[in-house]
């Protein structure tokens, strides 16, 4: 017995029931093109339904899997703080914390000393790490493109656009001597 999930209807076939109805057409009916049409819209139905019902168990999974947000903060001292958020129904192991540097075609991970990492985040969990006074480096503009969190599944997490730019405007604001608001309007 066969049997589908489709939009949370449950959809049952019997193959042994199919025989038999193939073996009643064969048997009452001559062969002709609309017992083969039937034949293979049967077919049809069958292979469609099996390939739509692994689409959406693959989709089920992805949207289960555990997923990283991250938020970066400066603090008045210099020290840089990141926030990461799982956003999936699957807890995540935070291994690393670290830049992501390309070289010809291989990828060299170099992590980010003093973290303190692995660190496990449930659903729906927050964790608080301080970076340190990254801030403060010369080259932090660029380190911030490349800041990435490496996960225990070994998937790269890179921080996202618009919180490199809220960075490094949070960044520009505290060296002009400016008040910066450190609200996120999405937030994790």
């Amino acid at each position: 017995m066969l049997t589908y999930h489709l939009f949370n209807y449950k959809i049952t076939v019997s193959p042994v029931y199919a025989v038999r109805l193939l073996n009643h057409m064969w048997a009452t009916e001559p062969v002709g093109s609309l017992s083969i049409c039937i034949m293979l819209a049967g077919i049809l139905l069958t292979v469609g339904l099996k390939l739509l019902d692994i689409m959406m168990e693959a989709q089920r999974e992805k949207a289960r899997a555990g997923c990283l947000r991250m938020e970066l903060i400066l603090n008045r001292g210099g020290d840089c703080e990141m926030v990461l958020a799982n956003v999936g129904k699957e807890p995540l192991v935070i291994r690393q914390v670290g830049t992501l540097e390309s070289r010809f075609w291989q990828k060299a991970f170099q992590p980010i000393p003093n973290t303190a990492l692995p660190q496990t985040l449930n659903a729906y969990g927050l964790v608080h790490l301080n970076l340190g006074d990254i801030a403060g480096m010369p080259d932090f503009s660029t380190m911030l493109d490349k800041l990435t969190v490496q996960d225990s599944l070994g998937r790269l997490w890179p921080l996202p656009r618009a919180e490199r730019r809220r960075a490094r405007a949070r960044l520009h604001a505290s060296r002009q001597g400016q008040r910066f608001c450190n609200t996120n309007p999405s937030g994790p």
